[in-house]
């Protein structure tokens, strides 16, 4: 049997988006099982990666988001500071600065606190004493 031109066309149509919705099951099938091992390797990531903090998580959070505070506050004293010095306004910038040098022992106290409530404080002490090694030329292995 002979088919028309027509018939052809919507024979090889047929066809050809049996395939594509054969890849697109195919396609879907694999994007399931990725995710699911993607999120297994993430919940692997995330627990090698967050301090453990055990019943304090609320306190270590919320001295955490202390800390950022002062970063952002010590930040917008620079932005002030910096139009000021277009201005010319020296005073007010010294007044200014000793705002800021207040936030900067805000931050060390608040980083002391925080190392009573993570059990990585070791790791946090093992990492300044490195850095310090580090800036004083030493080669750390």
């Amino acid at each position: 049997m002979l088919l028309s031109d027509h018939e052809d066309e919507l024979l090889k149509e047929l066809n050809i988006q049996e395939v594509q919705e054969c890849v697109d099951k195919k396609v879907n099938e694999d994007i399931e099982v990725n995710s699911d091992e993607l999120a297994d390797n993430i919940e692997l990531t995330q627990a090698e990666e967050f301090p453990q903090v055990g019943s304090n998580l609320g306190i270590y959070t919320e001295i955490v988001n202390a800390i950022n505070g002062e970063w952002e506050t010590i930040n917008d004293y620079n932005i002030i500071m910096a139009n000021l010095k277009d201005q010319g306004d020296d005073d007010i910038i010294n007044v200014i600065k000793d705002i800021q040098d207040e936030e900067y022992k805000h931050v060390g106290q608040l980083q002391e606190i925080l190392k009573q409530f993570s059990n990585d404080a070791d790791n946090i002490q093992s990492g300044e004493t490195e850095a310090e090694k580090q800036l004083q030329g030493e080669d750390i292995q």
